[in-house]
């Protein structure tokens, strides 16, 4: 994807961000630095514009840090529809820091001016409509609803396959398979993977059909005839006397 349309969607979800907080990256030397599996990352010239000089780079991240990478990612591809890789989004996001760190030490006030903004910002848009409290209002579950889910969940061993059943579930119960919804139930019942979340419902798409508001942003999902199908034919297996 274009590099300046990936700049301005990250800086705009940034905008959201509540409370900032700088970020130390420790830059490390391939030859002296041991680097744990999936805590180094390369950064490479994929997100370059034409004809920009690059180089590559090790740099060693925290576990949190490549994690909230890969949470903006996934959320970029939820709600604006944009693929990119967490490290797409590291490089962004190193290269906007940088400026707003240039700009603190030409302009002690900016950074404050700028978080303020961003907050009144934030404010407005949560006046216009209750959409933000909506989206995180936990969904709560009665005795007999997670007596259910549970026994649909026994036999499910894969991150992949619980999540789905989960997503079934709310489909079959609620009429559709709210985002957060998913997420938070994914998280409840050890389904959640915050890399693979959105692939996870894309792969299996054919039990699913993906719901979006005017704009495009991804609202949730409905269960397919498929679907449909399928949670019946789970519900009467886990339910039935053994």
């Amino acid at each position: 994807m274009p590099l300046a349309q990936l700049r301005a969607e990250t800086e705009h979800a940034a905008e959201h961000a509540a409370g900032y907080e700088a970020e130390t990256i420790a830059a490390a030397e391939t030859a002296q630095t041991a680097v744990h599996p999936g805590m180094g990352a390369e950064i490479s010239a994929a997100t370059a514009a034409p004809g920009e000089t690059t180089v590559a780079r090790r740099i060693v991240l925290r576990r949190t840090t490549w994690e909230r990478l890969s949470h903006l990612a996934e959320a970029l591809e939820d709600t604006r529809g944009i693929d990119v890789t967490p490290m797409d989004v590291a490089v962004v996001a190193l290269e906007a820091g940088l400026r707003e760190v240039e700009e603190g030490l030409r302009n002690p006030n900016a950074r404050k001016r700028a978080s303020s903004s961003a907050s009144s910002t934030q404010k407005r848009r949560k006046s216009k409509s209750g959409s933000t409290t909506r989206r995180r209002r936990a969904l709560k579950l009665s005795d007999e609803e997670r007596a259910q889910l549970e026994a649909l969940l026994v036999d499910q061993r894969s991150t992949r396959a619980r999540q789905r059943t989960i997503a079934l579930w709310l489909g079959h119960t609620k009429r559709k398979v709210d985002t957060e919804h998913l997420r938070q139930l994914s998280v409840d019942y050890d389904a959640y993977n915050v890399a693979n979340f959105a692939q996870n419902m894309k792969k299996d798409g054919a039990c699913f059909k993906e719901k979006k508001d005017p704009d495009g942003r991804r609202m949730g999902w409905r269960l397919s005839k498929l679907g449909r199908e399928k949670i019946k034919e789970m519900l009467g297996e886990a339910l039935s006397p053994r």
